[in-house]
């Protein structure tokens, strides 16, 4: 996303999530112990995409959630869902109606006989109790395997329920804060949502991180002499709010920056901006 903001010439985007009012219940579910969720409104559906969306979802599944087994995402039609919403570990025998399916199957019956819960299956096979989200009506989403059919997306779906649920708490977060991005970023109104077990947590929330930068650091790992106004300039150019504190730079990421987790990698950033050829003008002799 950073990179598309580079290249269109757009600079300190400003997302916002707006306060939700829908509740998860969350109980300890050992094999998937961590969740994030958002609400999505006025999400704009046709056919482009609905395609767009489950190619990037699996895209995110396969890479970042490491084929399921870290990250599982799960959309729904949040206005086919009914009353309360649980996370909880469910037993082999409960019942729902997968997505592409017409029949109700139980959990232990999707693994054995869908195409996803051959492929997925064993994620969670060994577990007790297996991970479900359910409403008032039943189960609507079986993590990391399938979704049900009767909270499935189509052309008339205007907002959505979005579930992560993950075996790494950050990266839980981060695949909540990316997703949100994109539909903020398509027109959608981002809306958080209270996650009630032992503690009470909201989710997403966009945090910007920030780092102290001193000129010696640069010139230390660049061998650049730039006065603090001209690393604040290359730095905005990579998207990031700089400002000037006397001898140093207070540099703040923007959140949908998730690859930046130190200040080595503001300072790459600063050397991208200045331009790796303007590296080999500066340390090449001229020719005799």
């Amino acid at each position: 996303l950073g990179d598309v903001y580079k290249r269109q010439g757009i600079k300190n985007r400003e997302f916002k999530i707006k306060k939700g009012n829908l509740k998860v219940f969350k109980e300890k579910v050992p094999v998937r112990p961590y969740i994030s969720c958002a609400v999505v409104k006025d999400v704009k559906v046709d056919d482009s995409f609905l395609t767009n969306l489950v190619n990037f979802q699996e895209i995110l599944h396969e890479s970042f959630g490491k084929k399921r087994k870290k990250v599982a995402i799960g959309i729904h039609d949040l206005d086919k869902i009914n009353g309360k919403i649980f996370y909880r570990g469910a037993k082999r025998e409960e019942r729902f109606v997968p997505l592409g399916e017409k029949e109700e199957m139980s959990l232990i019956e999707v693994l054995a006989k869908t195409d996803k819960g051959k492929k997925y299956g064993e994620i969670i096979s060994n577990a007790n109790k297996w991970p479900v989200f359910s409403d008032e009506i039943g189960i609507f989403s079986f993590p990391p395997i399938l979704n049900s059919e009767r909270t499935k997306i189509t052309e008339r779906t205007k907002n959505l329920f979005i579930d992560v649920t993950a075996i790494d708490k950050r990266a839980c977060n981060y695949a909540i804060i990316l997703l949100s991005l994109v539909f903020i970023e398509r027109g959608g109104i981002v809306e958080n949502v209270e996650i009630i077990g032992e503690k009470k947590e909201i989710s997403p929330i966009f945090l910007e991180n920030s780092f102290e930068l001193e000129r010696y650091e640069v010139e230390k790992f660049l061998g650049l002499s730039l006065d603090l106004n001209k690393i604040k300039y290359f730095l905005e150019r990579m998207d990031y709010k700089v400002h000037v504190s006397k001898d140093k730079l207070v540099v703040i990421v923007p959140p949908y920056r998730l690859d930046v987790m130190s200040k080595a990698d503001v300072i790459e950033d600063l050397a991208i901006a200045y331009g790796y050829n303007n590296f080999c003008l500066l340390y090449t002799s001229p020719s005799p």
